[in-house]
């Protein structure tokens, strides 16, 4: 592939706005980043560098004419995933926002546009993990929800005696 030259060296500008697979690719990084933040507040790193390489990978992807077809189905597919957080677990609304998404990623760009399999990739590696993520706050909160007034308040346990 090609990458245009400014004053006969590779800048990042360039690089992103020749290769929309590269954009996505921090893209998704970025994410798996801000997950991590999540997950373990306090990792600075994984917080502020996913931060950066997604605006980084979204900047990428903009430099592009986007079509409304495929943020449509981007769209359909973030709007599955959170359907995921309502119990019962659906496993139908995964395998939907997997295509969803995939589809999403191939119409997203005219040409240039993102490989085939980089969207297929991105799609059944972003939708499970962001469903057990999902899950796993729901399940959270619902298992912090149910716990005893006592337990909950930080009022010490107290044994009666007899």
């Amino acid at each position: 592939m090609f990458y245009p030259l400014h004053n006969g060296s590779l800048n990042i500008g360039s690089l992103l706005a020749a290769s929309p697979n590269l954009a996505l690719a921090l893209l998704v990084v970025g994410l798996f980043g801000v997950y991590a933040e999540f997950c373990g507040p306090g990792r600075i790193w994984a917080g502020t560098g996913g931060s950066a390489l997604l605006i980084l990978g979204c900047w990428g992807l903009s430099r592009h004419p986007l079509q409304g077809k495929g943020l449509l189905l981007l769209g359909l597919s973030v709007l599955l995933i959170c359907l995921q957080g309502k119990p019962p677990l659906r496993i139908g609304w995964s395998f939907f926002s997997v295509v969803s998404m995939y589809n999403g990623l191939v119409m997203l760009l005219d040409s240039p546009g993102i490989g085939r399999w980089m969207a297929l990739a991105v799609a059944t590696v972003v939708v499970p993990l962001s469903t057990f993520l999902l899950a796993t706050a729901v399940r959270a909160r619902r298992n912090k929800l149910n716990r005893e007034p006592a337990a909950w308040t930080g009022a010490p346990d107290r044994l009666e005696e007899a």
